[in-house]
């Protein structure tokens, strides 16, 4: 099973009002702070995110947006909460998922990383 593979825990989020719908990226930033919260409440140390919403048919075409929001509300979070998180992973399916990704990370890092004076 899963925890043979060391997975403990599958947190459900939720990120489409009905189905068939697009993803809202206010939905996937609450369902990315609801996650957050979840695994500190259950004491977990790592997570791994899939792209979530990026699949939809609606976004298919243009996931940069959608993946930078996801990037941006996870740093976010981990700024606004205190968090036993150790490790976050990005799942990506797809290279350049990866690699819009990997320039949001960039972004993110240069904009709120700076290193205190």
């Amino acid at each position: 099973g899963l925890e043979e593979r060391g997975i403990n825990a599958v947190i459900h989020a939720v990120i489409h009002r009905s189905l068939g719908e697009a993803p809202r990226p206010e939905d996937v930033k609450r369902a990315i702070s609801a996650v957050i919260t979840e695994i500190d409440r259950t004491k977990l140390r790592s997570v791994a995110f899939p792209l979530l919403g990026v699949e939809g048919a609606t976004v298919r075409d243009q996931p940069g947006p959608l993946i930078t929001a996801i990037v941006e509300e996870i740093v976010g979070c981990l700024r606004r909460m205190p968090t036993r998180l150790d490790t976050i992973i990005l799942a990506c399916r797809f290279p350049d998922h990866a690699d819009l990704a990997r320039a949001a990370l960039a972004n993110a890092r240069e904009r709120q990383w700076t290193p205190l004076r």
